[in-house]
């Protein structure tokens, strides 16, 4: 600043530009037949595919489809007993050596059907190829050529150079650069595990949305009592976001009046959701959890549009389509007011 006759002149810059907040981010906690088990930003079908796989035998594929989204971010569900694949491969030899292992970059089952091929590189060391045999797998074939573990200095030196850091499949730990591996035909990982779901793997998935600012609406692929307590509890610990609840399939208009009164919170930052929503999937009529959210910008797994918080479902068989927060105001065409 200056000092001009007693006068301070003190110049500076205004304040930045002040960016809105996002009121149109999604976030699905579900099970996926691959993909990071952290919050991740998935910013197209193709993205999501890539990500997290194609396979509608997962319940957070399912719930996905036919429905529009602004802005979606996924949470992998992480059972405690699921693994990744693992290839370890050897130099051939009388006494084999182990020299690489090979383990897929997710857990899951998903990781035993990626094949890794050795053969000779086309100047110098080995040529691997690596392929993703999944049904429906969209990510390409990956070729790493003239790659010769022999002019390392040590195993650590070779895994500093990151050899096959470029993957989109594995990841890759040279364990000796004695020899390469011998040449194979393509050979599958395996021991890779899907595990066993628990609701406090749910518990944990749902933790991770606890990030200030990462979203707006929270919801699950799969609904039971317990997962339903622990969005009730994270909706109360983090209040900066709204969370969808849902029950079973085949609830009954009374059980869902019940859950509504156990489930009901003073701020108005859940909604619980019913019936469920019957859709086309492949040309199958499904049911699939009550939770759809659009924006006018974004992309749809399929041609359908859905409404906004509003949570407007189709009706199924005879029972009335019922949609409410549980603070006593409505979202939709009916109040409830257990």
């Amino acid at each position: 600043y200056d000092d001009i006759d007693g006068i301070i002149i003190d110049e500076s810059a205004p304040p930045s530009a002040i960016q809105g907040v996002a009121a149109n981010v999604a976030i699905l906690v579900g099970q996926f037949e691959r993909g990071s088990h952290d919050l991740t930003q998935v910013g197209s079908v193709g993205e999501l595919y890539e990500l997290y796989g194609t396979s509608l035998a997962y319940s957070g594929m399912v719930a996905l489809q036919n429905k529009r989204f602004g802005s979606l971010k996924i949470i992998r569900v992480e059972p405690t007993s699921s693994a990744k694949a693992t290839l370890t491969l050897n130099d051939g030899g009388g006494t084999p050596v182990n020299i690489i292992t090979f383990t897929a970059k997710d857990k899951g089952v998903y990781g035993n059907a990626i094949e890794v091929t050795v053969a000779a590189g086309t100047t110098t060391g080995k040529k691997y190829t690596i392929q993703d045999k999944n049904p429906g797998a969209v990510l390409p074939i990956e070729v790493y050529d003239n790659i010769s573990l022999t002019g390392y200095a040590s195993a650590a030196a070779a895994n500093a150079a990151a050899l096959f850091a470029a993957s989109k499949l594995v990841d890759a730990t040279v364990l000796a650069i004695t020899a390469n591996p011998a040449n194979s035909a393509a050979a599958p990982l395996a021991t890779g595990s899907d595990g066993t779901v628990g609701d406090t793997d749910y518990q944990a998935a749902i933790a991770k949305a606890a990030v200030e600012g990462a979203g707006n609406i929270l919801f699950l692929d799969a609904y039971n009592d317990t997962r339903n307590g622990y969005l009730k509890t994270h909706a109360a610990d983090t209040q900066d976001k709204m969370c969808v609840l849902a029950g079973a399939e085949g609830d009954s208009v009374s059980t869902a009046i019940t859950d509504v009164a156990d489930y009901r919170d003073a701020d108005g930052r859940l909604i619980y959701a019913y019936p469920w929503v019957r859709t086309t999937i492949n040309g199958v009529n499904t049911f699939v959890s009550p939770v759809k959210h659009q924006s006018c910008s974004g992309f749809t797994l399929n041609s359908c549009r859905f409404s906004s918080y509003s949570l407007r479902y189709m009706r199924r068989a005879s029972i009335p389509s019922l949609h409410f927060t549980l603070s006593n105001h409505a979202i939709g065409s009916s109040i409830l007011t257990a």
